[in-house]
């Protein structure tokens, strides 16, 4: 794609996919533990994160992510993905961010409230409207990532720097549905796992935008060969090694009731322990033979030591 940035002096933005990336209902235990924490006031806590591709030149796809915390009904995260034509310097401005955030509490609020009013037809929906003096600070976090991050983004995140292609084979699929299986698990499923503990130190390293946009890319290898940028190859790398670690340690009787369920048997843990090693081993060696050194690769994390 070639542009003459020059000509570039407007800012296109189109909203191209909207999801729920998460959605949990408070029982009935958590609701009363919630209230006896804090019995003066019940606060709504809304959380943003921010995540871009850079499919091609002037060319992006912001990813807004919007958690609600409703403590007397339910959590939701709701990734917007918008794609935005405009260099560099517009992208990270209020002009542009301060729109797209604006969207995404509009969805995010009416998908959350469409699903509490399904739990609950008593439930008075939430107004979006009244969150929106909190439009300025997210555009602020988000212009504050893109700026401190953009040199590493523009190599890492480039489709021009050593695309890593996954070939869609059945092991490969399978190797990719059960680390996000176990990942989604440990962070986010399972309440036999401390989640708040396990999202607290694992996205101190790997960010749970970052995390959702790996594990979105990875999973079309459903519908065919995925190519991984350099920085989402690191994420689904570590992510293995995670999934890995936790089949192999004392968390493996934690998980095994909830993957049980999904047909997981005992042969099948064993091909995802030495398929998932043997495609670890030949990717960092690729890595290594292509002259590139990742940090965050050489980096070895204790897994079953750090969650709980």
């Amino acid at each position: 794609m070639s542009i003459n940035s020059e000509k570039i002096t407007e800012i296109k933005s189109t909203l191209y996919d909207s999801k729920v990336l998460w959605f949990k209902p408070y029982n009935d235990a958590e609701k009363l533990i919630i209230e006896e924490e804090d019995p003066e006031e019940i606060r709504i806590a809304v959380i943003p994160d921010f995540d871009y591709e850079i499919p091609a030149a002037y060319q992006w796809l912001a990813h807004i992510d919007i958690e609600v915390d409703y403590p007397e009904f339910a959590r939701i995260i709701v990734r917007n993905s918008f794609e935005v034509n405009c260099i560099f310097e517009h992208l990270a401005t209020h002009e542009c961010l301060d729109l797209l955030h604006q969207k995404a509490l509009e969805i995010t609020f009416a998908g959350f409230n469409d699903r509490c009013k399904k739990l609950d037809n008593e439930f008075v929906p939430l107004d979006a409207a009244e969150f929106s003096q909190l439009l300025a600070e997210f555009s602020n976090q988000a212009i504050k990532k893109c700026l401190l991050n953009k040199n590493n983004d523009f190599t890492f995140l480039s489709n021009d720097f050593n695309v890593f292609t996954i070939k869609k084979t059945d092991i490969t699929q399978f190797m990719t549905s059960v680390t996000f299986v176990i990942m989604d698990d440990i962070l986010y499923n399972n309440d036999a796992f401390d989640l708040d503990h396990n999202r607290k130190v694992f996205h101190a390293i790997i960010p749970s935008s970052v995390y959702f946009t790996t594990k979105l890319n990875c999973i079309k290898i459903s519908e065919g060969d995925v190519n991984l940028v350099m920085s989402h190859n690191v994420v689904f790398q570590t992510c293995m090694d995670c999934a890995l670690q936790m089949m192999l340690g004392d968390h493996l009787e934690t998980l095994l009731p909830s993957i049980a369920k999904r047909g997981f048997t005992k042969e099948m843990q064993s091909q995802f322990l030495k398929s998932g090693t043997h495609f670890l081993e030949g990717s960092r060696e690729e890595l290594h033979n292509k002259g590139v050194e990742i940090t965050n690769l050489n980096e070895r994390y204790d897994w079953n030591k750090t969650i709980k």
